[in-house]
């Protein structure tokens, strides 16, 4: 995501190369989110630029929206103020799960909580 007046908000599509010639707004070197990041700019001729660091997505999305640079967000996080790219890249998800202590009894909303997140899971 860029903010609308980003050089590359307007293009139909966009390259990695292309994205490496402006400033990344990207989450910590230790979450996974960046490590995917990573993995995606992780060819030679490709050098990711990243400016900032923070593990907070509203200040991610705060930066990125004043111009700071580009970044990756959830589709939850989209708003007017964010123009979305559409890269010439396969496209950036990642598994979630939960843990639970198996010498524990749930709480009945913890139980609906895994049942939904099983259901929409998609396995």
């Amino acid at each position: 995501m860029v903010s609308p007046d980003h050089p590359l908000a307007g293009k139909s599509s966009v390259s990695l190369e292309e994205l490496t010639a402006y400033n990344a707004i990207l989450s910590g070197s230790a979450t996974f989110t960046r490590q995917i990041a990573a993995q995606q700019f992780s060819h030679p001729e490709l050098r990711l630029k990243t400016a900032m660091s923070t593990n907070y997505l509203d200040t991610i999305r705060m930066m990125v929206t004043i111009g700071l640079g580009w970044s990756l967000l959830p589709d939850t996080m989209i708003n007017k103020d964010l123009s979305v790219l559409n890269v010439d890249a396969p496209p950036v998800s990642r598994q979630l799960g939960y843990i639970s202590h198996k010498e524990r009894t749930l709480s009945k909303a913890a139980q609906r909580f895994i049942e939904m997140l099983e259901a929409n899971s998609g396995t």
